[in-house]
């Protein structure tokens, strides 16, 4: 059987969660498989769950663990960055296999890591993001006017992905189309960029466990304003 534990507790340190993989860990033909997942969880699981009998599977999407900045800047320039990256090693070493989505953390992992690895790419279920669904139903659910552009953006309000960007542009979009909608899904009000967005008027859904298939269909355009060309090439 499959059982999904949800994020539970503090975002980046989870003791709910290692509460729940205590259970499964003794338990040789269970696979604890770890989807998406950001680095100081992910440590904070591994070096707590020492000597497990279940495989454990590490699914990365172009990840942002802190081995990514250690590469990218000196240790005297970040040095909690570095102490992080010596973490990582240590806890990654529980992990059985890594999948990676990002050609770029695969080359790291087979250099630096020493890893069992396996490069991936994503895919699109189409069932899901050409569903069948009324788009009309889907935006008044969401109480968005059917005749809006709607402009979506996924992921956090931060400088590393650029999205104050979104804010400055918006508003000279809607100084040509007043009823158009900047469709914010994924962030937290604490994120760096979350009270501008708010200001020009977006529309934000803090990050949750739903889906992501209704924001998509109700969508005209979906934007990723990052400028980092390390970002960029690292999968974010």
């Amino acid at each position: 059987h499959t059982t999904r534990i949800p994020k539970l507790g503090e975002f980046m340190t989870s003791p709910i969660m290692l509460n729940e993989l205590e259970k499964e860990k003794n338990n040789p033909e269970c696979i604890i498989h770890f989807y998406g997942a950001h680095d100081s969880l992910i440590n904070y699981l591994l070096t707590n769950l020492k000597a497990s009998k279940a495989k454990i599977i590490i699914q990365q999407l172009g990840a942002w663990f802190g081995y990514f900045d250690h590469k990218n800047a000196k240790p005297y320039v970040k040095p909690f960055k570095y102490f992080v990256w010596q973490k990582e090693k240590k806890a990654l070493k529980q992990c059985d296999l890594f999948l990676t989505a990002s050609k770029v953390e695969e080359e790291f992992i087979q250099a630096k890591l020493k890893l069992d690895h396996k490069f991936f790419l994503n895919g699109i279920n189409f069932n899901i993001y050409r569903s069948k669904k009324d788009k009309k139903e889907t935006r008044k659910a969401h109480n968005i006017a059917e005749n809006a552009k709607v402009i979506l953006y996924v992921g956090r309000l931060n400088s590393t992905k650029s999205s104050d960007l979104l804010s400055d542009a918006y508003l000279k979009v809607k100084q040509k189309d007043a009823q158009a909608v900047l469709l914010l899904v994924g962030c937290y009000t604490s994120d760096e960029y979350y009270q501008k967005a708010v200001d020009v008027g977006a529309k934000i859904i803090l990050r949750n466990d739903a889906g992501l298939d209704d924001f998509f269909e109700m969508s005209d355009v979906y934007v990723m304003p990052i400028k980092d060309k390390n970002i960029v090439d690292f999968g974010g």
